[in-house]
């Protein structure tokens, strides 16, 4: 699992069970960036593209959530693996997410 993952703005993305906290080394300020909608789930995986304020989130419902930080919202929700996602990985616009099964997705968020 990928739990944690640096921005380019010097903020530590942090997945807690079904919580994502947000650590700004500058400020050390901390907040909360989401809860997952089912207490069930859990976040599996954390990225922040290279350029900008987007974390993408892998649920243990096989699900791609992308959040925009600065506004503290969730943008897109992406679906089609069929278990939990323990890998994200951005190449420019493009995150790619894998799963427990072996399944590989690739997802263009412009």
């Amino acid at each position: 699992l990928n739990l944690l993952d640096w921005s380019c703005n010097n903020h530590l993305a942090v997945a807690l069970s079904g919580f994502v906290y947000l650590w700004n080394a500058s400020s050390g300020d901390i907040v909360q960036l989401c809860k997952l909608d089912s207490p069930d789930s859990y976040v599996g995986s954390v990225s922040w593209i290279a350029e900008g304020n987007y974390l993408a989130l892998g649920t243990s419902d096989g699900a791609v959530e992308l959040w925009d930080v600065e506004s503290q919202k969730r943008i897109r929700n992406m679906t089609g693996h069929p278990s939990r996602i323990g890998a994200l990985s951005w190449n420019s616009f493009i995150v790619s997410s894998g799963c427990r099964s072996g399944k590989i997705h690739h997802h263009d968020v412009r």
